[in-house]
């Protein structure tokens, strides 16, 4: 000991010489590389090695996760001694970790180099006038990165710290360099399998699956299982985790053996773990029970399933359409079940699996899954829908009309006033897709809605708001008069207030249907109507309409009529030759009539869609409303 203490001494006597009278130098290489050969043939059988820029790269990307940012204890212990240094400790820590180098025992405890020179990465550097102590992981053009412990009294660890040239030539004070290294440190790092190998804890058998378990592995940001069937000797990937269990569902097959084992991941997928060659296995045992019906009835969906023989308990399962996963509903022993806690107009799925007696699942789930849609009493059958209001020729009267709804026999059908979504009252029942309202008021807003009832009127759907209509009485004061001889008749008319627009129609005496004159709503209360021809009738009408050109009002099937007719032109006997008599006897020839605005034969294209009415609904609304108006 006392031997130690004197060589220990001795050392730091020479150290402080050297501080003093050696000054920072960059032109000995010629003495440091014959140093490190010398060094290098000393220690040629400690086992130590100069790694690749790529392997420096890839082991210091590991020590980078297993010391920063947590800290470092300050001690550093070769086979049981201590150097409790905290931040120099850590630097030979590293140096070991770096190059497998035993700091006592390959003997750099007095491999001090107070010449600056050519700093290595991997190089541990004493600055500060010898009172801390770094190791370098990269040198670049413009000066050193460096990582170390304790620099800031916190015992921290620092990772990317960094000197220009002039700021390490400025506080250099010694190096510890390892023969032959000039690593730079400018390899990109590839993670080795440095975490440990998880632990395989359980495989157990699901009705959705083989759950497989693993312990938690440190520096571990995700696993990937791996898994192969019966005798496979490869394994194939089953997918990625990022927690410690995985569920394997990837088309089981009853009665086969799968094996899983597990790698950890670091956070960018890389491997950094081997693997248990073993596995764990677990046996696909139970055949999974089938599905036999699911039955909807008011307030209940009944599912049964088919017997499995020596199974008691079943796992019953439920998903709707809006799920990605399946929830647990129930464990049940027989092989039927009630469900009655669904949501109205809800499809809900099943599937279960086979538990033993301490209800642990021993098959997989139902090869076929089965559906029905949850219903109450008033939710039976499906909302009727395309509810359309139109009116009608009748004055005061509105058509609703609304597509058919699978199942239903009648409907109810609801009012509500200003446009309003609320406040809906009831207005009749019928048995068909149709149904005509009376006494509707001028310049109304009307809006309708429709359920489904049964026998009883009692509802057995539920509904939505329909369409809107704005309802008109029709305009009065119709108007039609002959504009010229060139086939024009101007048709005018009294303007209802509040009118967005106005559809006039035409039919000449000929005709039994009404044909659109106007292809747009006409703004004013006057158009033209041309094409007429001499001597025959034309008859007019005209319709509240907005701008898509729906009707909004009812309408005169009279309407207003006018002939038309061609005035003719005026004439004067021609005198006789030479007496200057009038001639009374019409001459042969026909004088050519030199008339210039004569009309043409050609007719502009008009519509040929008469507005039609459905005949009135023969049935009559029943005056009594047995649910107090429209309830919901």
């Amino acid at each position: 000991m006392l031997r130690k203490n004197i060589a220990f001494l001795l050392s730091v006597i020479m150290m402080l010489s050297v501080i003093v009278v050696a000054p920072i130098t960059t032109d000995a290489k010629s003495t440091e590389d014959t140093a490190a050969v010398g060094a290098a043939a000393d220690l040629a059988e400690t086992g130590w090695t100069i790694p690749t820029e790529a392997t420096f790269a890839n082991r210091l990307a590991q020590l980078k996760k297993k010391y920063y940012p947590s800290g470092y204890s300050g001690a550093y212990y070769e086979d049981g001694r201590a150097m409790a240094w905290q931040c120099y400790g850590y630097a030979c820590v590293m140096l070991k970790e770096v190059f497998g180098i035993k700091y006592y025992a390959d003997g750099f405890v007095n491999r001090a180099d107070y010449t600056m020179g050519t700093l290595s990465a991997g190089d541990i550097v004493r600055i500060r006038g010898n009172s801390h102590s770094i190791f370098i992981t990269r040198v670049t053009s413009k000066g050193y990165y460096f990582t170390d412990a304790n620099w800031d009294y916190n015992n921290g660890v620092r990772w990317d710290a960094y000197y220009t040239k002039a700021e390490m030539a400025a506080t250099f004070t010694y190096k510890i360099h390892v023969p032959g290294n000039n690593l730079t440190g400018s390899g990109i790092p590839q993670l080795g399998l440095y975490a440990s190998v998880p632990a395989l804890l359980n495989a157990n058998v699901r009705g959705d699956g083989i759950e497989v378990i693993w312990n938690t592995v440190k520096d571990a940001a995700s696993y990937r299982v791996y898994y192969k069937v019966d005798n496979e000797t490869s394994w194939k990937s089953a997918g990625k985790s990022k927690t410690t269990s995985f569920l394997f569902n990837n088309n089981l097959v009853y009665g086969k053996k799968y094996t899983f084992t597990v790698r950890a991941l670091d956070s960018y997928g890389t491997v950094i773990s081997d693997y248990n060659k073993t596995g764990i296995s677990a046996e696909f045992r139970v055949r999974p029970p089938e599905l036999k019906s699911v039955k909807s009835t008011v307030g209940n969906i009944a599912v049964k399933w088919s017997e499995v023989k020596g199974v008691s308990y079943f796992r019953l399962f439920y998903k709707t359409d809006a799920d990605t996963h399946w929830h647990k509903l129930t464990d049940v022993k027989g092989n039927k079940y009630n469900f009655k806690k669904g949501k109205v107009y809800t499809n809900y799925r099943f599937t279960l699996v086979c538990l033993d007696n301490n209800k642990q699942v021993i098959s997989g789930s139902c090869a076929k899954t089965l559906a029905a849609r949850f219903m109450t009493y008033d939710t039976q059958l499906d909302i009727p829908t395309n509810i359309i209001p139109a009116a009608t020729k009748t004055k005061g009267k509105i058509q609703v009309s609304w597509k058919a709804t699978p199942g239903a026999k009648r409907y109810m059908v609801f009012v509500s006033k200003n446009g309003s979504t609320s406040g809906w009252k009831k207005v009749g029942v019928t048995t068909k897709t149709y149904f005509y309202v009376s006494g509707c008021k001028n310049r109304t807003k009307y809006r309708f809605t429709v359920r489904c009832v049964d026998s009883k009127n009692r509802f057995i759907s539920g509904f939505k708001p329909g369409n809107m209509l704005y309802y008109f009485d029709y305009p009065t004061k119709f108007n039609a008069t002959k504009a010229d001889d060139n086939g024009r008749i101007i048709v005018s008319w009294t303007g209802s207030n509040g009118a967005p627009g106005y559809a006039v129609f035409y039919k000449s005496e000929n005709d039994t249907a009404w044909k659109r004159l106007n292809t747009k709503a006409v703004k004013g209360t006057s158009t033209t109507f041309t094409g007429a021809e001499d001597g025959v009738k034309y008859t007019f009408m005209v319709r509240v309409c907005d701008k898509e050109m729906r009707n909004l009002s009812s309408y005169s099937d009279t309407g207003v009529s006018i002939v038309y007719t061609v005035t003719p032109a005026e004439t004067q006997p021609l005198p006789v030759a030479g007496t200057g008599e009038a001639q009374t006897d019409a001459p042969t020839d026909a004088p050519v009539n030199d008339q210039t605005d004569a009309p043409t034969d050609a007719q502009p294209v008009l519509p040929t869609n008469a507005p039609s009415d459905p005949a009135d609904d023969p049935t009559s609304a029943p005056s009594t409303d047995n649910n107090g108006g429209y309830q919901d």
